[in-house]
């Protein structure tokens, strides 16, 4: 992913010294059209096909090409046709001799692997093969793997590509992708030196004779090869984050109007859709405008969030009736009751409910603490009233006061500990 103006995205973090709960969705849609205009882009990998019409022209200078039944040999023979192959064709010929190895023919040559890559990386820097190199070609003693020869080629260059095979032919059979001009005849030729006779052995799928120059030429100049290679190219999403943005500007001018709409259709209509509604606004701390939804469902999940708004407010007696009407969310109704008990001081009443709680909910770690910190509370209550009974003093008014603190550390603990 790259960004052409990072800077843009560097501000971003200034909206947040002017977000609040109310423009929260106008800051939302802002910080997206931001990133819009920093021009924002992803890296798309794509397939491109592209011509492939370099031709690998290989020579055979095994000990069989010196056999006599093509004048004055089959290797010289071989070099006048393709004289006339390289004049005529009508794409770039790049010539290699070969035995059980191959050997670049150009200026400088190297039979190393080194060399053949950097002819197949850089092209440029090595010069096409021309007429006078062919003429350098000789004969060896040694023998013929055409098959290692083409591995060693592909091995290199993996791409498809025009391999044309100058030789008598070759005991093993090869399967790859080649052309095979032979130079030889059916009778065939002693081999000088020895005792067998070296014949036209054919190998490979498509082939052509040594006579037949003009029908390979036609042939090669209306062939085609295509190879395809990957490229990446930078794909701009600025239109996405314009888009994004765009629905939250929507939503912050229409806000509940949208939902409600939409959540009018679904099951139970309006009841449904004041529910969903309140726990949007809710959840983006529009906490005036989720109450009034809440109190106009009359789901059981709108009178538990009711009856906490209440409780939050400080208005116990209203929320009393609702959580006691409550016939599901029995945790969360027992609870926000047993809160309700300590904001009125019946401390005794709110220990056993919650004594209750924590007997069914062992796991629940809100109704622990809730529980531990009340039992703690009301210990330290008792002690107070011990002393207080045992000694009226001037330290009277110090243990007041530490028993005001505690009721209020304890009220806060609660109200803060409140998951629902």
């Amino acid at each position: 992913m790259s960004v052409e103006n990072i800077w843009i995205l560097a501000s971003l973090p200034i909206l947040l010294l002017f977000a609040n709960k109310k423009n929260f969705l106008f800051m939302l849609s802002l910080a997206f059209l931001l990133i819009a205009s920093s021009h924002i882009s992803i890296k798309e990998k794509q397939e491109v096909k592209y011509p492939s019409n370099r031709i690998y022209l290989l020579i055979d200078n095994s000990y069989s090409m010196s056999c006599d039944d093509l004048k004055p040999n089959r290797l010289e023979f071989a070099k006048k046709e393709i004289k006339k192959f390289l004049k005529d064709v009508n794409k770039e010929v790049i010539v290699f001799e070969f035995n059980k190895f191959i050997h670049l023919i150009a200026e400088n040559k190297e039979n190393t692997l080194k060399r053949l890559k950097e002819f197949f990386d850089n092209p440029s820097k090595v010069k096409t093969a021309q007429f006078s190199y062919i003429d350098k070609i000789k004969i060896k003693k040694i023998g013929t793997d055409i098959k290692s020869v083409l591995n060693s080629i592909n091995a290199i260059n993996k791409s498809k590509k025009i391999i044309i095979v100058v030789s008598d032919g070759g005991d093993k059979k090869v399967d790859e992708d080649f052309i095979f001009w032979g130079f030889a005849t059916k009778n065939g030729a002693n081999v000088p030196g020895y005792d067998g006779v070296s014949k036209l052995n054919i190998i490979g799928k498509k082939y052509f004779r040594y006579d037949e120059v003009e029908k390979l030429i036609k042939y090669i100049n209306n062939l085609n090869i295509y190879s395809k290679t990957s490229i990446y190219k930078d794909k701009d999403i600025s239109i996405y984050f314009v888009i994004i943005g765009a629905i939250f500007f929507l939503l912050a001018i229409v806000k509940k109007y949208i939902f409600l709409v939409l959540l009018l259709f679904l099951p139970q209509g309006q009841i449904r859709a004041n529910e969903t509604l309140g726990c949007i606004f809710q959840f983006f701390g529009l906490h005036k405008m989720a109450f009034s939804e809440f109190k106009q469902s009359k789901s059981e999940l709108s009178k538990l969030k009711t009856a906490i708004y209440y409780i939050i407010d400080d208005k116990c007696k209203k929320a009393v009736p609702i959580l006691k009407s409550l016939k599901e969310y029995k945790k969360q109704r027992g609870y926000n009751l047993a809160i309700c008990l300590v904001r009125e001081k019946r401390y005794e009443e709110a220990f056993e409910k919650l004594q209750n709680l924590h007997k069914n909910y062992t796991d629940d770690k809100k109704i622990r603490k809730f529980y531990i910190a009340l039992k703690e509370y009301m210990d330290e209550l008792k002690e107070t009233t011990i002393i207080y009974q045992a000694k009226k003093s001037k330290d009277e008014k110090k243990i007041d006061k530490k028993t005001d603190n505690n009721e209020t550390k304890t009220k806060y603990s609660i109200k803060k500990e409140n998951p629902w």
